[in-house]
């Protein structure tokens, strides 16, 4: 079909950028040193070797899988608007590709660019894992790769929608930083607000709620990406760790589905809008 020959064409791209070869290798150079940090945590720190758990072993590797959605929107964000900028989308357009065949082949080629930019930055954790831990520690390692996948195709997906729908990188950009920054650093907040301008209107006074949130907190927490991925590593690999938001629904399904549930709606709407932008 045409849109594989445009997601042929972008994994052939992604395979010459100095900037991806430069992400890729900062996650690999951080995900190494953290790796490193934790091994030798007993002699470096006096850490008890008993707390060399696997749980934390993942655990430990947070900011480098922190770069994973960064990385997933420096891939997409420029996909269609920076070729609509230089002229290049209108000669692709004359070729026997649909608009559809180029968001579609847009977003399967650069999330196979992220799964393996996030293989290469994690392989070595797989040696340190077989060797350290036990054989039910290398299924939990991959699902832990797995929910990383998962939430970096969400941002891919994200990030592709922005630039169709939008005419300047510099507005595509703005766009993904605004979606990286509301959900990931203030959704939380964001919906804690609400809770408590509800109570206002029902009660007359401000009260900090500390805990017996209504469900409908939970929900809305589990609607960010970042949430989801948290709910899905919790419930496949992180179970010992205790959260609030522990609720029954909260599993890898349910987190699962939020994410693809982002993926699938916003390819969605950057279909709908790529199609009615006038070029």
């Amino acid at each position: 079909m045409s849109w594989q020959i445009i997601a042929r064409k972008e994994v052939q791209d992604a395979a010459r950028s100095r900037v991806l070869h430069a992400l890729t290798g900062a996650m690999v150079l951080i995900a190494l040193a953290l790796m490193g940090v934790y091994v030798g945590a007993p002699r470096l720190f006096g850490t008890p070797a008993s707390n060399l758990t696997f749980q934390n072993f993942v655990a430990s590797l947070g900011p480098a899988s922190a770069f994973v959605p960064i990385l997933a929107a420096m891939l997409g964000y420029k996909a269609i608007v920076g070729e609509r900028e230089s002229g290049s989308l209108a000669l692709l357009l004359s070729q026997p590709h649909s608009r559809d065949d180029v968001v579609i082949g847009k977003f399967v080629g650069r999330a196979v660019v992220l799964a393996v930019a996030i293989a290469l930055a994690f392989a070595a954790g797989f040696g340190v894992v077989a060797v350290a831990f036990d054989a039910y520690s290398i299924a939990g390692y991959v699902g832990f790769l797995g929910a990383l996948l998962l939430v970096g195709i969400a941002y891919v997906a994200i990030a592709i929608a922005v630039s169709a729908s939008t005419g300047s990188t510099t507005k595509a950009a703005a766009g993904v930083l605004a979606y990286y920054l509301v959900f990931k650093w203030l959704w939380g907040a964001l919906v804690l607000a609400t809770n408590a301008v509800r109570a206002r209107l029902a009660t007359g006074e401000w009260v900090v709620q500390i805990g017996g949130f209504p469900e409908w907190v939970s929900v809305m927490f589990m609607l960010s990406p970042h949430n989801a991925y948290q709910i899905v590593l919790r419930d496949v690999v992180l179970t010992e760790y205790s959260v609030w938001y522990a609720e029954p629904y909260m599993t890898a399904w349910t987190g699962g589905v939020v994410l693809a549930l982002w993926t699938v709606g916003a390819l969605t709407i950057g279909l709908w809008r790529f199609d009615a932008v006038d070029l």
